[in-house]
C-alpha cells in the first residue's frame, strides 16, 4: 500500500512529537567540597528552589533530579546548607547542552550565614502550599528581625540569618 506524501508527513511529526515526550529527565549530580582544603563535605543538605533536598554522601557526591521540563539555558539557584560547620550558600547553575546528565561542584566555606529552609505542606494532604509567610524570630537580640520569606508554589523557603545574628553580643557595624 502506497502511502501519501501528507499521511508520511503525519506519522513523522507523530513520531517526533512521541520523542520529544518520552525523552529523559535532566540531572544535577556533582560534589560539595571545602573550598580551602578541597575535601568532601559529607551531610550537606543540597535543594534547587522549588525542589527536594537530598544529603550528600560520604565523598561529598549529590544527585538531584531537576523538574520536569528543564531545557538547555535554564537557570537555578542552588542552596547548600550544612547545619554544623559550613551554615548556608547559595549558588547559581544554568542547564548546559542535551546531556541529561548535568555536573556540577560546588565550594563552600566554613563560618557562612547560617539559614534555614524548608518545605510547607499540608498535613492531610501532602500539597505544597503557596504564599505561606515565614518568619524566624529570636529573644537573643531585640529590634532586629529577620526579613519574612513567603513560600513559592512548591512551598519552598529559604532565610539568610547572618553570623553575628546568632552570636550574643554582636551588633551589625
Amino acid at each position: 500500500m502506497k502511502q501519501s506524501p501528507l499521511s508520511l508527513c503525519f506519522l513523522a511529526l507523530f513520531v517526533l512529537l512521541s520523542f520529544s515526550q518520552t525523552h529523559g529527565q535532566y540531572t544535577l549530580t556533582g560534589y560539595v567540597l571545602h573550598d580551602v582544603s578541597s575535601t568532601p563535605v559529607e551531610g550537606a543538605y543540597v535543594s534547587i528552589s522549588g525542589g527536594d533536598k537530598i544529603t550528600t554522601d560520604a565523598h561529598g557526591e549529590y544527585t538531584l533530579d531537576l523538574p520536569k521540563g528543564t531545557i538547555s539555558g535554564d537557570d537555578f539557584e542552588v542552596i547548600i546548607y550544612h547545619p554544623l560547620n559550613f551554615g548556608f550558600h547559595k549558588r547559581n547553575f544554568t542547564v548546559k547542552g542535551s546531556k541529561q546528565k548535568q555536573k556540577e561542584d560546588f565550594t563552600i566555606s566554613r563560618n557562612a550565614d547560617m539559614g534555614v529552609m524548608g518545605i510547607v505542606k499540608e498535613t492531610r494532604s501532602g500539597n505544597f502550599v503557596e504564599e505561606v509567610m515565614v518568619t524566624v524570630s529570636s529573644n537573643k537580640i531585640i529590634g532586629y528581625l529577620l526579613p519574612s520569606k513567603i513560600t513559592n508554589p512548591f512551598g519552598f523557603f529559604d532565610i539568610a540569618i547572618p553570623q553575628w545574628f546568632v552570636k550574643k553580643s554582636a551588633r551589625p557595624v
